[in-house]
């Protein structure tokens, strides 16, 4: 017997599904953050650094680079432009491909060598001695420690709170300067320190013009302190080594003013500040504007979530290393966009190493552009004073009490914001991170400001009920954000960062977990437009669960969708070609609504007429609860000719109150009648014979006779026209497909068309030709012959053409 190879899914197992995502922006006040978490915490893999240089002509293949690393997943992935990019490469991830570039040249750390003589500061061996020097910070530690007073008399900074009034006025003024418009206000640029950083330093010295100058910046004191600054900022990965940041550090070196910077405080220094930026191309005539647009077109330039301006200037000669006041030596906005300090920062009167405790002030500052508030003792504020995206109470504040006590909230905890005298193992604190955003889950690893799942929403809520076994389900996957709660913004202009989506999965009645694919192989927005299609949907209550997870790791639970489909599922068709006519069989799965079958016949030919062949068909038998049985035989066929058939199935349902009548038709089944074959044969005769190309085609019928199989291999196929011989009762042999070849050839033997080659299970097989040779082209008027081969029986047929 021979099964057609037409044949529907069965079960939602079957189900064939085509899925397609379309890509769709983040809407609203949900902004992406660029993070991406290993399956394991990131310091619980190895990981090697390594360093990569181009041409600095070359700058754009470098941001191109860093881009392409952090989303293959390597970390810590820091650009020092123009031309020096460094990463941690996890083991077990090749990066080979993308650093196949001939513009670059890779080396590991442990190859980098260090010249005493090169005081470099962007190659691998400065970037190598910074990352060196992060590790001797401990000597810092111990001299502060030595000193009980040193950070109240000498190393006071100050935070400007910049108004809500103010933050309006600059963004209208960068508007106005800006056609394309801003996404971001002067106080979003830097929300958390989480994902991908730009760090614009800026170097002024002064021409003279206004007023005498008194400092120049030599190269040496240029490598050194910008060393200082990335030392600060690669010591926030080190402590933070679970987070994804990703630096890029930008320099402007000797930027020309009139005034000499170090000479002015806080209330004047807008004269040098708005000097400096005019020289950058950026002449707001207000710092806070000037700066803001800076920083928002090196964002886009290279990529970053946040961006922040440190305008240091040279304060050799300048009495106790200050700006033109006692009272502080640097300070920053908070919340960005920038901060303003000295090198050398502060009187230093203990001899620490200026360059490490530059790093550690700028560090401290930089705490402030990511919404960290000060906690040591003269410092404004209290314990109810809160801060950072998180809303986190200053909790471990200090302040001086009646005569001059010091005081606190709890026991305190050493911090680079408290810069308390003791111990500073830890030198950024649970309030500190809280307030920047870099605190953990316990035990995961992931950042408390994506602490949330995502979440899914089909376009069409409820049960939702479907006349068809073609479906396409639309929907959309959300990675919600934690809600900003940052106290300094306005509730209405704050936004929301949420982490990229990173894949999905669906099921169907709880069965299997489908990958969803996006249309171009990537999940990297925070919002995504899913269509899901879903082939042979069989009928009655159907449930669709969709899950998704964000870059993060956070899964969100499975989203169901019940879906009722009224429609008909024929399962499977079973064709049987008889000597007397054709057999037809179906199954019918799932819910049959009562209704009544007919069997279409179509042909033959391909415009045949459409005949009912019979009306309300009863089941001939039921196999379970799911399927149904059904068969007809069609006795009226010509031998030869092939039809197509089809069921429809009408049924009566309810809606609104009245009948509706539901047609539910088959695909189109086809089959060939069987041409009757000579007893003790296994080829019929070919029919018509004589046979003329240009009325139709020829045909013949094989019964493919029975290949088994045991332990000892393959046993041959029995005559088809022999009464057995062969016992298959307790032998223990299985039927196995036969190979069966049909083959053309002329009256000089050679060969005209291959006209089948298969390998089929036992049963009647119908074959035509339509009197062409392997190139298609019609043969001559003649004799040929048909040889038919399966298993290792063969037969020959002769065929006479007549034109």
């Amino acid at each position: 017997m021979r099964v057609a190879a037409f044949k529907q899914a069965v079960s939602a197992l079957l189900l064939l599904i085509i899925c397609l995502l379309v890509y769709s922006p983040a809407a609203g006040k949900i902004y992406p953050v660029n993070v991406h978490l290993d399956e394991s915490p990131a310091g619980d893999t190895p990981a090697k650094r390594l360093y990569v240089t181009s041409d600095p002509a070359d700058e754009a293949l470098l941001v191109k680079l860093r881009k392409q690393l952090i989303a293959r997943g390597a970390r810590k992935v820091n650009l020092f432009l123009p031309s020096l990019l460094v990463f941690e490469a996890p083991a077990g991830l090749d990066f080979s491909e993308l650093l196949s570039d001939p513009g670059l040249k890779v080396v590991e750390e442990d190859v980098v060598t260090n010249d005493p003589g090169d005081r470099t500061v962007l190659s691998p061996a400065g970037v190598k001695r910074m990352y060196q020097k992060i590790q001797s910070r401990s000597g810092l530690q111990s001299a502060i420690q030595s000193a009980p007073d040193f950070w109240r008399d000498t190393c006071q900074d100050k935070v400007i709170i910049i108004s809500d009034e103010e933050v309006k006025r600059v963004q209208k003024a960068v508007l106005r300067r800006s056609p394309h418009g801003q996404q971001k206000t002067l106080a979003q640029n830097s929300e958390f320190m989480v994902g991908d950083i730009l760090v614009q330093l800026v170097f002024p010295e002064s021409n003279g013009q206004y007023e005498s100058s008194s400092e120049n910046w030599e190269e040496a004191e240029l490598s050194e302190v910008i060393a200082g600054a990335f030392i600060g900022m690669l010591d926030f990965q080190q402590q933070y080594s679970y987070i994804p940041m990703n630096m890029v550090f930008r320099t402007f070196t000797r930027v020309k003013t009139g005034f000499e910077p170090v000479k002015h405080s806080m209330e004047d220094d807008h004269l040098w500040l708005n000097d400096v930026m005019e020289t950058l191309g950026y002449n707001d005539g207000a710092p806070l504007s000037s700066c803001h647009r800076f920083n928002n077109d090196g964002r886009r330039q290279y990529g970053t979530d946040w961006v922040f301006t440190a305008f240091i200037a040279n304060s050799e000669n300048s009495p106790l290393h200050r700006f033109n006041t006692i009272e502080y030596t640097a300070y920053a906005n908070l919340g960005g966009p920038y901060l303003v300090m000295p090198f050398p920062a502060g009187e230093n009167p203990f001899g620490i190493d200026r360059q490490l405790l530059f790093s550690q002030i700028f560090q401290h500052e930089t705490c402030h552009i990511f919404w960290a508030l000060d906690e040591y003792p003269s410092a404004p504020g209290y314990c109810n004073s809160h801060s950072g995206y998180l809303d986190i109470y200053n909790r471990n504040k200090l302040w001086f009490g009646p005569g001059g006590r010091l005081d606190s909230c709890q026991v305190i905890t050493p911090c680079t914001m408290a810069r308390a005298k003791e111990d500073l193992g830890r030198p950024l604190c649970n309030y500190t991170a809280g307030q920047m955003g870099t605190v953990l889950i316990p035990g995961t690893g992931v950042p408390r400001v994506f602490d949330s799942t995502p979440t899914v929403e089909f376009e069409t809520a409820g049960v939702e009920t479907v006349e068809t076994d073609n479906l396409t389900v639309r929907l959309k996957a959300i990675s919600t954000p934690v809600p900003n709660k940052n106290p300094f913004q306005q509730p209405e202009v704050r936004l929301h960062y949420a982490a990229p989506l990173k894949d999905g999965v669906f099921k169907v009645d709880g069965i299997g977990r489908v990958t969803i694919l996006p249309e171009d192989g990537r999940w990297d927005e925070v919002e995504e437009d899913l269509v899901i299609r879903l082939v042979s949907l069989r009928a009655g209550l159907i449930q669709l669960s969709v899950s998704v997870r964000n870059s993060v790791g956070r899964t969100s639970p499975f989203y169901t969708k019940k879906i009722f489909n009224i429609g008909l599922i024929y399962s499977q068709f079973f064709i049987d070609e008889w000597r007397e006519g054709i057999q037809i069989s179906w199954h019918l799965v799932g819910e049959t609504f009562e209704a009544e079958f007919d069997l279409h016949r179509v042909g033959p030919g391909p415009h045949g007429e459409d005949i009912m062949l019979s009306e309300n068909i009863l089941p001939a038998d039921t196999l379970n609860d799911q399927f149904l049985y059904f068969s007809f035989f069609d006795d009226g066929v010509v031998p030869g000719e092939s039809y197509n058939y089809y069921v429809e199935g009408t049924f009566t349902l309810k809606r609104g109150g009245q009948d509706v009548v539901y047609h539910s038709r088959s695909a189109l089944i086809s089959a060939t009648a069987m041409i009757p074959i000579p007893r003790n044969n296994m080829v019929s005769y070919p029919t018509p014979n004589p046979f003329n190309p240009t009325s139709g085609k020829l045909s013949l019928s094989i019964n493919v006779p029975k290949t088994f199989a045991s332990n000892a291999g393959l046993v041959s196929p029995m005559d088809p026209g022999s009464s057995g011989g062969l016992s298959l009762s307790g032998s223990g042999l299985a039927e196995q497909v036969t190979s069966v070849a049909v083959v053309v050839y002329d009256v000089t033997g050679r060969r005209i068309k291959n006209l089948y080659s298969d390998r089929v299970y036992s049963g009647i097989l119908t074959v035509g030709w339509d009197g062409t040779n392997s190139n298609n082209s019609v043969v001559p008027s003649g004799m040929y012959f048909m040889r038919v081969k399966a298993g290792n029986v063969s037969e020959v047929r002769k065929v006479l053409i007549l034109r």
